[in-house]
């Protein structure tokens, strides 16, 4: 079970499930008693095994756990079972600077950047499909059109300065914890999953998905508002938060090799 909100030790979150310890946001509460060395499942993906007992209404976090084999991508579900009948998109293109050199356009005329890559959390499973089409080192210049995987470091200044050298021209950046990151030659749309981040940073988060972890919304009607505001930016018709209130981070590009 994931703990939407933090849930404090001794709280009954089900029928006979009492948490033993308190539980941080967005962490996992065990609903059986996992033994020693038996692996420990959520949403159907074993994420790793138990390195000593843990009792049911246990907090499970990293340090409790070792890690598993990652499974080849050929192999998994979302390699194996693509999806292809996609819907169509409602809109195809977007007001942007043409390229006099060719190629991809840009959205802000601002250093002749161009190309569209992204850098989406949770794309839809079609992805593993088109990733395989190219893999970009950072910095490296995409030599293809696809949905194309940037293998950065996951840290927001060195991530975006990097796929930035790759010639983004628009940044979607999911974020649980919440960042002032932005970036002064691409705008950058942050999304955030949980509506606590959203209600505290109102000025800050352009889209909030949490509403789909609550019910409260589906999948598809976060995406479709991701997809519009996505192109809305693209064309100068609207602003991202941190464009509109010029939060952007000094370019610094660093060597990606220690912090990876």
């Amino acid at each position: 079970m994931i703990a939407v909100k933090e849930i404090k030790a001794g709280i009954q979150i089900a029928e006979d499930l009492v948490t033993r310890q308190d539980i941080p946001q967005a962490h996992k509460v065990a609903l059986t008693r996992i033994p020693k060395g038996k692996p420990v499942i959520r949403y159907g993906v074993v994420l790793g095994y138990a390195m000593e007992d843990i009792e049911k209404g246990d907090w499970i976090n990293e340090f409790m756990l070792e890690l598993p084999t990652p499974p080849s991508v050929d192999h998994m579900t979302y390699g194996t079972n693509i999806v292809t009948d996609l819907p169509k998109a409602p809109r195809t293109t977007f007001m942007g600077y043409r390229n006099p050199n060719g190629g991809y356009a840009g959205t802000r005329n601002i250093l002749g950047i161009s190309t569209t890559v992204q850098c989406v959390t949770g794309v839809l499973n079609v992805a593993v499909k088109r990733i395989r089409e190219e893999v970009l080192s950072p910095a490296e210049r995409p030599s293809k059109k696809d949905l194309i995987y940037a293998a950065t470091p996951a840290s927001d200044i060195v991530c975006g300065p990097c796929q930035l050298a790759s010639g983004i021209t628009l940044q979607v950046f999911m974020t649980g914890s919440g960042t002032p990151y932005g970036l002064a030659a691409a705008p950058v749309i942050k999304v955030c999953s949980r509506n606590e981040m959203k209600e505290m940073w109102q000025d800050l988060i352009d889209v909030n998905a949490g509403p789909v972890a609550t019910g409260e919304a589906e999948i598809s009607e976060i995406g479709t508002e991701i997809f519009n505001k996505i192109l809305a930016v693209a064309s100068g018709e609207d602003q991202s938060f941190a464009e509109k209130y010029k939060l952007h981070n000094d370019l610094c590009i660093f060597n990606p090799a220690p912090i990876t």
